[in-house]
């Protein structure tokens, strides 16, 4: 293995778990940051994106061997369950019930993780093109829903129905007509077409 290839996996680990604690943060706030559950949850979540075909078990027991003190896997259990439960004042406490609360926990965090690294992509080269600041993040955004499986006038669409959120009922249609109008122009200052801002968007990796 070249030391160029050690480096790139060194990053690729220093940005997942970089990624992994906004996420967290993003799920749960920093309340409970300190607490054993939440640094356990953390190891999880991250070894979860490093490698989907691990059982829950294993990902727990993985958890426990990079903690900072001994601990059961049964107790690294009850101390997740304190965290993923905060937000969910009928839970009951338990294994059974952390088995059923877990694998929708790792689904939410791996589904804001792959939003991440897509947008960050989307960021990355928007900002090569050089188009006007002011349109940049428009352009960010489309592109954005496009790369989430979006076509054109569903990204459109998205877009516009949450420019409109704040508006009253009866000016909401015309407001988003606005907004769709505007974001088709969008398009067309930083595009010479739609067709080529979809070619654009597939050689996004």
């Amino acid at each position: 293995m070249t030391e160029n290839t050690n480096e790139k996996k060194v990053e690729e680990k220093r940005s997942r778990y970089s990624a992994v604690s906004i996420i967290l943060r993003q799920m749960y706030g920093t309340r409970m940051a300190g607490m054993p559950g939440y640094i356990l949850l953390q190891d999880v979540v991250y070894k979860h994106l490093e490698d989907k075909t691990l059982t829950m078990d294993e990902l727990v027991e993985w958890a426990c061997k990079h903690f900072s003190f001994q601990i059961s896997v049964d107790d690294a259990y009850d101390e997740i369950l304190q965290v993923v439960t905060q937000n969910l004042p009928e839970a009951e406490n338990g294994e059974d019930n952390i088995m059923l609360i877990l694998p929708d926990v790792l689904a939410e965090a791996t589904n804001l993780y792959e939003k991440k690294i897509i947008f960050e992509k989307v960021a990355k080269a928007v900002r090569s093109l050089k188009i006007p600041a002011m349109i940049e993040q428009d352009v960010i955004s489309i592109l954005f829903e496009i790369k989430r499986g979006k076509t054109i006038e569903e990204a459109l669409e998205k877009l516009a129905d949450e420019d409109v959120l704040e508006f009253a009922e009866a000016l909401k249609m015309k407001e988003k007509r606005r907004k769709i109008k505007e974001l088709k122009n969008t398009i067309l200052l930083a595009f010479p077409s739609e067709m080529e801002m979809l070619e654009f968007a597939e050689n996004i990796d």
